[in-house]
């Protein structure tokens, strides 16, 4: 039997290694309602971009721009996040720049401590995220975090749906 295996990395389990899950459009539209639509995607590739623009693995969204209303969900394998939260950190300095990424909940992760200190809002996904191509939900909980300073969203942190609507406070 040839079965590729499965293997952890980063906290989640992804099937054959795999680190670069698309993200359901169900939630990137949910999210767009209350966010506003996103013009840039600095973590895809051309079948997965989530937005009209978008960088790729070779144009390295790292060493990119991040203009206007952004989307990411990046690599989760072990190493790639801190990059990729680093990054964010430095797109919001500029007023033209927010956005959101969609990351694994690992508050014990040094990145985490970065997350809390910079992020304008921190929403965690209701349930297991199911991604695009995935057979099932991923074992770690996920959250959005949201880097807008003019959007305003009450409380700091909250919940969101699977399907990328915010939760009200103490829903279940």
């Amino acid at each position: 039997m040839n079965a590729t295996p499965t293997k952890r990395r980063g906290g989640a389990i992804l099937a054959g290694g795999k680190d670069d899950w698309a993200t359901p459009w169900k939630f990137v539209r949910g999210v767009e309602s209350w966010f506003g639509a996103f013009s840039l995607d600095v973590c895809a590739e051309p079948d997965t971009t989530k937005a009209p623009w978008f960088y790729t693995e070779a144009d390295n969204g790292l060493v990119q721009r991040w203009d206007g209303r952004w989307w990411c969900n990046p690599p989760w394998g072990r190493g790639h996040i801190e990059a990729w939260v680093a990054r964010a950190i430095e797109a919001i300095v500029d007023p033209d720049s927010r956005g959101c990424m969609l990351l694994p909940h690992k508050s014990e992760q040094p990145f985490w401590r970065h997350i809390e200190e910079h992020a304008d809002t921190i929403l965690e996904v209701e349930g297991r995220q199911r991604f695009v191509g995935a057979e099932s939900g991923i074992t770690t909980p996920t959250v959005l975090v949201v880097w807008d300073r003019d959007m305003g969203l009450q409380p700091r942190r909250g919940r969101i749906g699977r399907d990328g609507l915010v939760l009200p406070w103490g829903a279940r």
